[in-house]
């Protein structure tokens, strides 16, 4: 609700800077100073928010290739990481960013489970469907076959 506020304020300031301004400094002051400020305004949020597009996990990196090489273009993915989108879209596939209710998703969809965690939830779909790759690192299951034997 705030940054509509700040908006109208930095209209404002901006309006005051190219028209009302010339009364007290000149107009190439007042269109340097307005430069100045929105530089200013991008660099001070950047340097916040940029921590926001870093990967801190590699391993998600390594699982999502492994899973853009062995899946098909067009297949949907259960991709959990705590409901955050990052290690899904490293998989380069459309899908959900949770596990829960896995057989609500594959009556939905979803074909493959790409995991990095090793809970019980993946121990559980690990014994339900068959195993298309598994490290020390992730696991990538096929969810259209059924392979109770494999644990």
């Amino acid at each position: 609700m705030a940054i509509p506020i700040i908006c109208v304020f930095l209209a404002k300031g901006a309006h005051f800077l190219t028209t009302v301004s010339r009364e007290y400094f000149s107009r190439i002051t007042s269109y340097v100073l307005l430069i100045t400020s929105i530089l200013f305004m991008l660099a001070f949020s950047w340097y916040q928010v940029r921590d926001f597009f870093n990967i801190n996990n590699p391993v998600i990196v390594k699982a999502g290739q492994a899973a853009d090489d062995l899946l098909p273009k067009n297949a949907k993915v259960i991709a959990p990481y705590g409901g955050d989108t990052a290690f899904l879209y490293q998989t380069n596939r459309q899908g959900w960013p949770i596990g829960i209710v896995i057989e609500d998703l594959i009556e939905k969809g979803a074909e493959y489970y790409v995991n990095v965690n090793f809970g019980p939830e993946t121990q559980w779909v690990m014994g339900t469907w068959c195993l298309l790759q598994k490290t020390d690192d992730w696991i990538i299951v096929d969810l259209t076959k059924k392979c109770p034997s494999e644990l």
